[in-house]
């Protein structure tokens, strides 16, 4: 907008940016079966997303930690003399998963990645904390509900309660429940 001597017109408006909420917001949510330590960083992660980005993605990084630890995965090295250890780097602990968790590897490193970002680099964004709730969220639900595991088992039964679908029709189906839970 101008005004009458074709200068630009100055609109004041007013601008807020959130920096913290009581009760925090859950910014995804977590399956019923999530352990508690892991349960716990993630909601600390949700009180600090605003005002602190950085803290946010370590607490993500800290709750992989406590999952992998619930995973059964090596957390130290312990050496045949006296009692001394040394902890398992959490890069090392992620290479360590069964293979039966092949597809979780990338969304782990995902999040470690992003979390090493937050303790030594210099800013981290709120999109990055953003992805990585997408990564964390993606993995829990993987391995606590097996969403899509579920999902197909429940297409299956409904080809077996209508067998007068045609092959062509009944393969549509499964490929548009396939496509959405994939």
């Amino acid at each position: 907008m101008v005004d009458a001597e074709g200068n630009p017109e100055q609109v004041p408006y007013d601008y807020f940016e959130p920096k913290y909420f009581h009760p925090h917001l859950k910014l995804f949510s977590l399956p019923k079966k999530v352990p508690a330590n892991v349960a716990e960083e993630i909601n600390q992660s949700f009180e600090l997303f605003f005002c602190s980005p950085s803290s946010a993605v370590n607490h993500i990084r800290i709750a992989l930690e406590n999952l992998l630890t619930h995973m059964k995965v090596i957390r130290y090295y312990r050496y045949k003399k006296g009692k001394h250890r040394s902890r398992v780097p959490l890069n090392e602990r992620i290479k360590k998963l069964p293979r039966r968790y092949d597809n979780l590897k990338e969304l782990f490193l995902a999040i470690k990645w992003l979390g090493n970002e937050g303790s030594h680099g210099d800013t981290i964004t709120v999109d990055a904390v953003a992805d990585a709730y997408d990564f964390m969220d993606e993995a829990l639900h993987e391995l606590f509900e097996r969403k899509r595991e579920l999902v197909m088992k429940s297409a299956k039964k409904i080809f077996k309660k209508l067998p007068c679908l045609g092959l062509k029709l009944r393969h549509n189906i499964l490929f548009f429940v396939f496509q959405h839970f994939n």
